[in-house]
């Protein structure tokens, strides 16, 4: 499957906004007499990559650049305040932006409870020299022995 790498959609700010409509309609020509064949994602991409495509329909192209990044919902934004505000709460409000920003991106992006394995995450705390960190070491044995 091809995909558009971020490179291919650098915007030039200058889009003529009068030949938009006539680039449009044989654009749509083109497509039905002779690119038919091509998967959505292809279609774009040689047209946003490929002479003489990108210079005959530059500013059509530009439009299409714009719609192509712009999100389908805001559905991940409300997830990403949503995990943020469960994260930091009023007993956890001196959270670092660095800290709470790692945390939204684990609670969006990681692994589920069910799948995720906390024994190198707790090894590795065990094993550091935090001196603000009790000693748990015995009772963790215990525990992980059971």
């Amino acid at each position: 499957m091809c995909k558009l790498n971020c490179s291919d959609l650098s915007f030039s700010a200058q889009c003529n906004t009068a030949a938009v409509q006539d680039e449009w309609r044989q654009l749509k020509v083109l497509v039905s007499q002779n690119l038919r064949d091509k998967t959505y994602t292809g279609l774009w991409q040689m047209l946003l990559t490929k002479d003489p495509y990108k210079q005959e329909y530059k500013n059509i192209l530009e439009l299409v650049k714009i719609m192509l990044v712009l999100p389908i919902s805001a559905a991940q934004c409300e997830r990403g305040f949503s995990a943020q505000n469960r994260i930091k709460n009023s007993t956890r409000s001196s959270l670092a932006v660095s800290t709470t920003e790692d945390l939204v991106w684990i609670s969006l992006e990681g692994p589920s409870v069910e799948e995720f394995d906390p024994t190198p995450a707790v090894d590795r705390w065990l094993t550091s020299k935090r001196a603000r960190r009790p000693d748990y070491k015995s009772c963790w044995d215990d525990i992980l022995c059971v």
